[in-house]
């Protein structure tokens, strides 16, 4: 007869609702009581182990393995990926069992978050408003807003009264539980970062027929212009700089009045704003300088001009301190100086980038193929990288006053 001779055993409490384990490779995976747990398979060491929810609506229902990127948890309520590989130092994720927000929720992208204290707030594409601990992971709520999937997605707007949340062509402001509506306001979709910017004048909503600016305490109207085929606008401290078929043109945030036109092409469609420069962009192909005293100034253009290029890829603007930066159609990044349109360097990239951000003497940004990347803005070399094979799926972003990385999962990177 065969004899069996016992290998190892792994004493645990006594068993509750358990899972089928799985045997995978060299390691052994179990859910018992609230816990998941990995032994090496040769020896029965407990390797780690996470605690989940004990209640039987998150307890898991099979485990399975992803690649080698981790443990895959299957719940009642939705799934968690649990790592096997270490993650990148800076990396902050908002579930208890450490996994981005699309694993543990099912969602397929998240919206940039916004914080207001030790809260994480942030959209989901099926239309799911969520706020999360940052502290501890724990969910303060999660309220379904939408029925149907939302094809832009923009973070929300959050102070310690209300929330207001970009839902196709709406604005919706709820209080801070994000489940009592307060009011709701149309506008146009012209911005995926920002359907809609708190001023202090007020909360400034579009529309392709002008701007409008409510009290962001009750709704109430306090100005609106009308204007003919508003394209997009950008901010500055005291105007909204508004791209219409008349021009480009400045309305007082504080009243709502316009100023006097400026000369642009008829294709301009993004304006960003240096102190008195406005720099504005056609699409992917071109950029250039509106101002009061000369015709529009054009500071560069692409060689490439497949118009089908701009149904997928709008470029990205950036301005400062007298350089324009700029992610066109041939995929890439071009600085220019705004005093004589001298380009200063370019950075190739093999994909089109994300949006650009402007953070201390760099501009961030992530790029397929190239990762996430920090450039010198005054000659453009490198001074930051990360690998990530998913780039595209990576914004960069201000939090507390530093740049980080959102990814559409559901997590985040800040460079160390």
């Amino acid at each position: 007869t065969l004899k069996k001779k016992e290998l190892w055993r792994f004493q645990g409490t006594p068993s509750g609702a358990t899972a089928s384990p799985r045997a995978m490779g060299s390691v052994f995976t179990f859910y018992r009581e609230g816990r998941v747990m990995l032994l090496d398979l040769e020896t029965g060491t407990r390797i780690w182990d996470i605690r989940t929810s004990p209640n039987p609506i998150s307890a898991i229902r099979s485990i399975s393995q992803v690649g080698d990127a981790g443990i895959l948890l299957t719940k009642l309520a939705g799934t968690d990926l649990v790592r096997e590989r270490r993650l990148p130092s800076g990396a902050l994720l908002f579930t208890p069992s450490g996994t981005p927000l699309r694993h543990a929720t099912g969602e397929e992208n998240w919206s940039l978050p916004a914080f207001a204290g030790d809260a994480v707030y942030t959209l989901g594409s099926s239309g799911t408003l969520m706020a999360v601990k940052a502290s501890d992971k724990s969910q303060i709520f999660s309220n379904r807003l939408h029925n149907t999937p939302l094809p832009v997605l923009a973070a929300p707007i959050v102070t310690p009264e209300r929330i207001a949340v970009h839902i196709n062509q709406e604005t919706h402001v709820f209080g801070p539980d994000g489940k009592t509506r307060q009011y709701q306001l149309k506008h146009s979709v012209f911005r995926a970062e920002g359907a809609g910017d708190l001023t202090p004048a007020g909360l400034l909503t579009a529309t392709s027929g002008g701007l409008v600016q409510s009290d962001f305490a009750s709704g109430k109207l306090l100005w609106k212009w009308d204007t003919r085929g508003l394209a997009g606008y950008g901010l500055s401290p005291t105007h909204a700089w508004a791209i219409t078929v008349d021009g480009l043109i400045g309305v007082d945030l504080k009243d709502g009045s316009p100023g006097i036109p400026l000369a642009i092409p008829r294709n301009s469609s993004q304006v960003a704003v240096d102190g008195k420069r406005l720099v504005v962009a056609q699409g992917p192909f071109a950029v250039g300088l509106a101002t009061p005293e000369t015709e529009f100034q054009q500071l560069f253009k692409t060689k490439v001009t497949d118009t089908k290029i701009s149904y997928r890829f709008k470029g990205f603007l950036a301005a400062t301190g007298g350089l324009v930066l700029f992610s066109h159609a041939e995929g890439g990044i071009v600085c220019i100086s705004a005093a004589d349109g001298k380009v200063l360097w370019t950075f190739p990239a093999p994909k089109f980038t994300s949006p650009l951000l402007v953070s201390g003497d760099r501009v961030w940004f992530a790029a397929e193929g190239i990762g996430l990347r920090a450039l010198a803005l005054k000659d453009g070399a490198p001074a930051w990288a990360f690998e990530a094979g998913d780039a595209q799926n990576f914004t960069p972003f201000l939090h507390e006053g530093k740049p980080a990385f959102w990814s559409v999962e559901g997590w985040m990177l800040k460079p160390e």
